[in-house]
């Protein structure tokens, strides 16, 4: 599997490449999980060498407002649910944790709907230091999900996430 690059610091020199930095900033307010969001989406990740799947619930992130906002000031992520970001494949997406509360798995999937990388547990920002950046190239979603998640399922290039309506041909 591609390593994902690290950076230590941020750098406001980029800011066309840089727009999902902005997605951890602000607190969330408004942004809802579970059963009751409408909009929620359901993703299913298959393994091509294991015979078994599992399926998350994504709350799709539309608004520039939501996106701008991402995970910041959430407290808890509900089990089987995340976010999903889309992301322009022919930028480098670049995840940062700033203002963000909790920790997080990050899986970078492709337009094809392949694990192309994943960040596991990554941990918020801490004061008075750099955040810092996790970025993949040719990146279509990035999804944002419970600590544990990529471990416990085995979330690998191997894997393919199927997105009803977002990965046509694939569910």
């Amino acid at each position: 599997m591609r390593q994902v690059r690290h950076t230590a610091s941020v750098h406001y020199r980029y800011p066309r490449l840089c727009i999902f930095m902005l997605l951890i900033l602000s607190s969330i307010s408004g942004l809802s999980y579970g059963a009751d969001h409408t909009d929620a989406l359901i993703a299913t990740f298959q393994q091509s060498h294991k015979y078994r799947s599992v399926q998350l619930k994504l709350t799709p992130l539309v608004s520039p407002t939501d996106k701008k906002r991402g995970l910041a000031g959430v407290s808890e992520i509900p089990p089987g649910t995340g976010l999903l970001l889309e992301s322009n494949p022919h930028q480098d997406t670049r995840i940062w944790m700033k203002g963000m509360l909790i920790s997080i798995d990050i899986i970078f999937v492709s337009a094809a709907g392949y694990v192309l990388a994943t960040v596991e547990s990554v941990a918020p920002c801490v004061a008075g230091e750099p955040c810092s950046v996790y970025s993949a190239a040719n990146v279509r979603y990035v999804i944002e999900t419970r600590p544990g998640f990529v471990h416990k399922h085995q979330i690998d290039s191997k894997t393919r996430v199927m997105i009803p309506n977002l990965l046509p041909g694939r569910h």
